[in-house]
């Protein structure tokens, strides 16, 4: 038979983290309180929308998907059917087995590999432009994304190829946020900050009232630092390139 990786939850798991998402929900609530009655009404500070409940329900919301492991393995063949086509032979995403996964064990193929992060400085160099590629694609082509691409969910396979696991938490990207994305990063690349506000704005990271002119100056002069710094880090590995190319052991 094939070897398989398990993934098994604790039996108290859902009890444990309703209990600690309640607790947090009361806090929020309190927090929320405090900032309307005390900072605003009392001390003056300036209105504001509260967000701190919502944020909370919102985080509560991906616990509880990422707790339910036919959800997860519903993502992972996702990606499979959507993302892999896109990208050829560079990404590999495990299969599954939904007739032996549940809601809380998740069977899916084993994977013998190595942290992309551990791997060799070639190795990675090398799979820079693929991952790029492989979370482009999910945000601008499919608008479906792996939201937790920590160093233990990147793999390098004995085949040389990138290996996604975990899809406990993965979201939806609407295909109108998708085109303004697409605008944003172009924006990004070219440094134009009026562009990327407005990208913002539609994006709606940022209220459409926002105060244009208190914001454009400091992200200007961020934008200027950033290609300083850039400039000089290019500079320096160009100088250390040629120094490491000659120096060589016999």
């Amino acid at each position: 038979g094939a070897e398989v990786a398990l993934k098994v939850q604790r039996p108290d798991m859902i009890r444990a983290v309703s209990l600690d998402l309640y607790l947090l929900r009361r806090y929020c609530l309190f927090v929320e309180w405090f900032k309307v009655r005390v900072l605003t009404n009392l001390l003056g500070a300036a209105e504001r929308t509260p967000f701190d409940v919502a944020l909370l329900d919102t985080f509560a919301r991906a616990s509880y998907l990422e707790l339910d492991y036919l959800h997860e393995a519903a993502n992972l063949e996702r990606f499979r059917t959507e993302l892999l086509p896109r990208l050829g032979s560079s990404v590999y995403v495990p299969r599954s087995y939904p007739a032996v996964t549940t809601r809380k064990v998740l069977a899916t193929e084993w994977i013998e590999g190595e942290q992309l992060a551990r791997s060799p400085l070639e190795v990675i160099n090398r799979l820079i432009a693929t991952g790029v590629d492989c979370f482009i694609s999910q945000l601008l082509d499919v608008g479906f994304f792996h939201s937790d691409p920590h160093p233990g969910n990147l793999l390098v396979d004995a085949r040389g190829r990138l290996v996604l696991i975990d899809f406990g938490l993965c979201a939806e990207i609407a295909a109108f946020d998708t085109r303004h994305l697409t605008s944003a990063i172009v924006n990004l690349m070219r440094g134009d900050v009026e562009g990327l506000v407005d990208d913002a704005i539609t994006l709606r990271f940022l209220p459409p009232d926002v105060d244009r002119e208190a914001l454009l100056p400091p992200l200007r002069r961020v934008f200027e630092q950033g290609r300083l710094a850039a400039a000089t880090q290019a500079s320096e590995s160009l100088g250390g390139g040629g120094r490491r190319r000659g120096g060589g052991r016999a």
